[in-house]
């Protein structure tokens, strides 16, 4: 997935598809959101999924990264799919090697969580937990194929509404970007 909506082809039952990360994701209301995320508890970051080739004829001189995001939700489980494809490219532009790689970030929530702040959760602090995981994964496989220095860019996030410059400090997502509720 690369933001467009669509259910990436490698989706598991019931998956559903998160926000765009770089558009960012629909905001619930700051106050459940924030309550449910503190009893939040993180259960296990799993590698379910690596695939990589290169050519060893071609020399690597870039990589580009596309970025997927997919949750399901289980009752009180929340389980979010994230998926990374480094695509190498020669002098030419050409492909000639990738890694593939997926992990799934499964979370266990004391009161029954909904699409929106599922997503906003993967999209913002699950993205967080799981870049690490998925910077080594894509670095030491990139490695392991002659490719050394594939690093993920670091991650950034674009606010689903435009900050007011003379926003007041507050506790809520919304109280610090001085956004009414």
């Amino acid at each position: 997935m690369t933001g467009d909506g669509a259910t990436p082809p490698d989706a598991e039952p019931g998956e559903v598809p998160s926000a765009d990360p770089v558009a960012g994701p629909r905001a619930p209301d700051p106050a459940v959101y924030n309550a449910l995320v503190a009893g939040m508890r993180i259960r296990a970051v799993d590698t379910i999924e690596i695939r990589a080739e290169r050519d060893p004829l071609v020399a690597v001189e870039s990589a580009d990264f596309e970025v997927g995001i997919g949750h399901q939700i289980d009752g009180g489980v929340l389980r979010h799919r994230y998926t990374v494809k480094a695509t190498f490219r020669d002098d030419g532009g050409v492909q000639c090697g990738h890694v593939h790689a997926a992990l799934v970030l499964t979370t266990e929530w004391p009161d029954l969580v909904g699409d929106d702040s599922a997503t906003m959760f993967g999209s913002t602090s699950g993205s967080l937990v799981v870049h690490p995981y998925l910077r080594e994964t894509v670095s030491s496989t990139s490695a392991r194929l002659g490719v050394p220095g594939v690093l993920l860019p670091v991650l950034t996030f674009v606010p689903a509404r435009p900050p007011d410059d003379d926003a007041p400090t507050g506790t809520s997502l919304d109280d610090a970007a001085g956004r009414p509720p």
